[in-house]
């Protein structure tokens, strides 16, 4: 199985922090990782820039995009946990949480209506976004890329 894409991890995300604890990012990871079964080889793969692995970088854009809508929380750095909107949420058991789905959210459309999103195919024919601007690299691998950085446009 190829690894998800980000928005493929949003409710897996929101699931794994049903239970309201506070959760290490890295933990976080490693289960997102579990529930999709991925190898060792997907859980290995690096992008492009070398600095992050690819299962690690979706994830913490899933976090993001949760964040954003108001569904997740960061009470330190490196640690992360559902809100009560995010308990909400997973009452109403959807079978998918996308941008489209965020979309509700005020404070992720505001975020959200800052990007300018393509739509594309990657190498496994799934539909995935592009964000505009900075090379039209995928949203998910401008993490923390200097340029982004210093611009601010991460």
């Amino acid at each position: 199985m190829p690894t998800p894409d980000y928005q493929e991890c949003m409710l897996p995300v929101l699931e794994l922090l049903a239970n309201g604890q506070d959760h290490r990012f890295r933990d976080l990871t490693k289960a997102v990782a579990d529930r999709f079964k991925l190898t060792d080889a997907e859980r290995a793969e690096v992008l492009p820039s070398g600095q992050q692995t690819v299962i690690s970088n979706r994830v913490a854009w899933a976090k993001t995009y949760l964040k954003k809508a108001g569904l997740l929380a960061n009470p330190v750095r490196g640690m992360v946990h559902i809100t009560d909107e995010g308990k909400k949420v997973l009452g109403l058991k959807p079978a998918k949480i996308d941008n489209e789905f965020l979309r509700k959210y005020a404070s992720f459309a505001e975020f959200y209506k800052k990007t300018t999103p393509v739509e594309t195919e990657d190498a496994h024919g799934r539909g995935v976004e592009i964000v505009g601007g900075r090379g039209g690299r995928r949203a998910s691998d401008r993490m923390h890329h200097p340029i982004d950085v210093l611009h601010g446009t991460v």
